[in-house]
């Protein structure tokens, strides 16, 4: 007589639970200490904790924030942010301020960086000039970057992030933001004594990826970046090894297709 097979149900997976650095405590308590300037960048309360409901797009905003900020390649989901904001707003009994102070954050933050930006926006305001009023515009002008140089000079590292977070949406929004990130690329790749750089990888890297997005095609140029500029374990060889294959092939087919590519045009 055949005993009939008992399947047992299996067990559920355990959930992965994200381990939280203090960088990113710090980066979600910067954005909530930011999140209190209006849509006018005028400063509203400072000292209550900002709280939305679940589908709210701030949560997601704060992640992005903190993706940016810590320059981590994960991009937390919008309710592992809201719980960990949950948390730190229990521990601080409501108070955002107390927050900020415990991570070691400026206080007047937003007060100074807000102060700077606008000084930015006024250096940077186009007026519609006459021949007569032009060289007296130019001396102004002058006398405007000089003020927003020193502003920013004066604020602390803190400021200055926060600063940066509130003066992002209006480079990316601007019509020459490729530019501006080919020529931030070009001053950061000097001062890291780069010497092999194109002074367009940063607008040609922004294209490759949508276009490769565009086809649904994973993002190959972030994954050949990561291994090459990621270690072995306990080694100081780069994931992909420079000198053996596949890379001298991948180096080949590279420099084939842009040969090509320069021949035909």
């Amino acid at each position: 007589m055949l005993t009939p097979k008992i399947q047992l149900a299996k067990s559920p997976r355990p959930v992965k639970h994200h381990q939280w650095t203090d960088k990113e405590d710090k980066a979600l308590i910067q954005f909530l200490d930011l999140s209190h300037l209006d849509q006018d960048e005028n400063v509203t309360d400072t000292a209550s904790w900002p709280m939305r409901h679940a589908n709210s797009p701030f949560w997601t905003e704060a992640a992005t924030s903190i993706k940016t900020a810590t320059r981590s390649s994960e991009l937390l989901s919008a309710n592992t942010v809201r719980n960990r904001c949950r948390k730190w707003r229990t521990k601080f009994d409501e108070s955002l301020e107390a927050a900020v102070k415990s991570f070691g954050l400026e206080t007047n933050s937003i007060s100074r960086a807000k102060k700077t930006k606008e000084t930015v926006s006024r250096g940077c305001q186009t007026k519609k000039l006459t021949v007569d009023q032009q060289t007296q515009t130019e001396h102004s002008c002058q006398d405007d970057v000089t003020t927003v140089l020193s502003s920013c000079k004066a604020l602390t590292q803190s400021e200055f992030d926060s600063f940066m977070l509130m003066l992002l949406p209006q480079i990316v929004q601007s019509s020459s933001v490729l530019s501006f990130g080919d020529k931030l690329f070009s001053v950061v790749a000097t001062a890291k004594n780069i010497s092999t750089y194109p002074t367009d990888f940063f607008s040609k890297s922004i294209n490759a990826m949508s276009t490769l997005q565009e086809h649904n095609k994973p993002n190959i140029l972030y994954k050949f970046a990561h291994i090459l500029s990621t270690n072995r374990p306990g080694t100081s060889t780069p994931l992909l090894q420079i000198d053996r294959m596949p890379f001298g092939l991948l180096q080949y087919q590279m420099e084939f297709f842009l040969a090509t590519q320069c021949t035909s045009g």
